[in-house]
């Protein structure tokens, strides 16, 4: 089944090389519209994605993400800027667009990530219409809807709650979700911590003292939380066991016993078979909670999430700037997705505020998010390195030997060694745009876009240059595709050997095996 692009607004030129890279590359069937009605007329169940730009003959196109977002929650909708628009961009994103794409800022691979994205149904392509009120509850992966169900079954009990999350997941949100669609919410929610606190000024905190009053009598008939009940000692255990058992609270110090009317959720930073093992809670309580207890899915569980968590971050801590970056590279999406985040929600927003302060332009990069770590191929500064070079250049000069992909001054592959020569008047037509809006109709006059049914054969004996020069002669090729193209071409020439090619290329091993994977993910995609 292929997936469909419904394309409102764009110029002719941008929609024919979407065309060819879609339809002949990826079977993704491109539909194109030209006013706003005609676009909320052409979507339907079968849209994929859709891509409107921002002035359209009829309005304009921010009006149109607002109208297509309330009916469509779960389609990705993206807004096509020029790298001067960033104004529009962020009007768009709180008009609910998912994304933008910024012309000739890896637009096309951010297009197809997002199409990848709803066509497996692997993550949360756009931010629901009803987000709740805190960031730790937002989500819509098969764990936080388990965790929801839960927290609104125990909403319907009077029972005491066990939370059990790992650090950096606030188990104190959970817990005041749980009291505000609890009978006890129009009553008060009172939190103490263990983790802050010496054992007696805990046991001051929750039963009272000569000066105040206690959190158990302060809840009423509301909710008390017990934040870390692991870390209190095993009297103070006791006596809250003592205190939900009997519902009085005990006397302490000059202040007598009196009656206990609050519910009480506990939370603990170890998982239950942890408390279990460690005897880390007076047996009486343990009992007691585990009967109800709500474990908390940590972010590596819910991968379906992650991007729109750290799309609400990065459009939270930016609000208040004029400068600060709209989104994540696609290499930065995919390291956010592939990592599995033990610090949860703060190492999450710990990261983001690093990569808002690194950033430069208007993505945050993987380098930004996690400048100390090289697990990964550095796919954005290996994309940034390709110079300007005309895409068949003259090569006769060229030393294959000598080719430096990370070098700004050569960019010459093997590739283009071996393509026709050109004279200077030639090759200064051929020369890539800044950007693709930035294309000339009759650049691509002679392009006669292929249909789905005409896609190329994967299993052609042509290079992937060759197969470009065949089906697009005159087609000019965004600079973010040569260097996968190039590597796609040293790995067909070296018979898939990515050391060998890599060695070729003048490049890092991983960046040749990162690439190829991706290639080798596409192909078993293809419907």
């Amino acid at each position: 089944m292929l997936s469909r692009v419904l394309l409102v607004g764009a110029n002719t030129t941008y929609a024919t090389l979407l065309r060819y890279r879609l339809e002949s590359k990826r079977s993704i069937r491109l539909h194109q519209v030209d006013t706003g009605a005609e676009a909320i007329e052409a979507f339907n169940k079968a849209t994929t994605l859709a891509l409107v730009a921002p002035d359209l003959p009829d309005g304009n196109g921010l009006d149109l993400v607002e109208s297509l977002r309330a009916g469509w929650r779960n389609v990705p909708i993206l807004l096509m800027v020029r790298p001067d628009e960033a104004d529009a961009a962020r009007a768009a994103l709180s008009h609910g667009a998912t994304d933008v794409l910024v012309a000739g800022s890896s637009d096309l691979d951010r297009m197809e990530w997002w199409v990848e994205q709803a066509r497996r149904n692997t993550a949360t392509v756009a931010p629901p219409v009803d987000i709740p009120c805190d960031l730790t509850l937002a989500g819509d992966s098969l764990a936080i809807r388990r965790t929801r169900s839960r927290i609104r079954q125990a909403q319907h009990t009077d029972a005491p709650v066990l939370l059990a999350a790992e650090s950096g997941l606030e188990p104190d949100t959970w817990a005041q979700r749980l009291h505000a669609g609890s009978l006890r919410a129009d009553g008060p929610f009172v939190a103490v911590d263990g983790a802050v606190m010496s054992d007696a000024a805990v046991s001051d905190a929750l039963f009272g003292s000569s000066d105040a009053p206690g959190a158990s009598s302060e809840a009423a008939h509301g909710t008390l939380f017990v934040d870390n009940i692991g870390l209190l000692s095993r009297e103070i255990q006791e006596a809250l066991f003592t205190m939900v058992d009997t519902e009085t609270i005990p006397a302490h110090k000059d202040r007598s016993a009196s009656p206990f009317q609050a519910r009480l959720i506990c939370g603990t930073g170890r998982d239950l078979e942890a408390l279990a093992r460690t005897d880390a809670l007076h047996p009486d309580l343990h009992d007691l909670l585990t009967q109800h207890a709500i474990p908390l899915p940590p972010l590596r569980e819910r991968t379906e999430d992650l991007l729109l968590l750290a799309q609400r971050l990065l459009r939270e801590k930016t609000a208040d700037t004029d400068a600060g970056p709209l989104s994540f590279s696609v290499p930065a999406m995919r390291r956010l997705m592939a990592y599995d985040w033990p610090g949860n929600h703060r190492e999450l927003a710990s990261a983001i505020e690093q990569g808002i302060r690194t950033a430069q332009g208007l993505e945050v990069t993987a380098d930004d998010l996690f400048p100390d770590e090289d697990s990964l191929p550095d796919t954005d500064a290996f994309a940034s390195s390709i110079s300007t070079t005309d895409f068949f250049s003259t090569g006769s000069n060229a030393d294959p030997q000598a080719s430096d992909l990370d070098s700004p001054d050569s960019s010459h592959s093997d590739a283009e060694d071996r393509a026709p020569a050109q004279s200077a008047a030639e090759a200064e037509t051929t020369r890539a745009p800044r950007s693709l809006f930035d294309l000339k109709a009759s650049d691509v006059a002679a392009l006669d876009p292929p249909s789905p049914s005409s896609a190329p054969d994967v299993s052609s004996k042509k290079t992937p240059l060759e197969q470009v020069a065949v089906q697009a002669p005159d087609a000019i090729i965004p600079l973010e595709e040569l260097h996968v193209l190039a590597i796609e071409h040293a790995l067909h020439v070296c018979d898939g050997d990515i050391k060998q090619a890599a060695r070729a290329l003048g490049v890092p091993s991983s960046t040749v095996s990162h690439v190829a994977s991706q290639l080798v993910s596409s192909v078993a995609t293809l419907p």
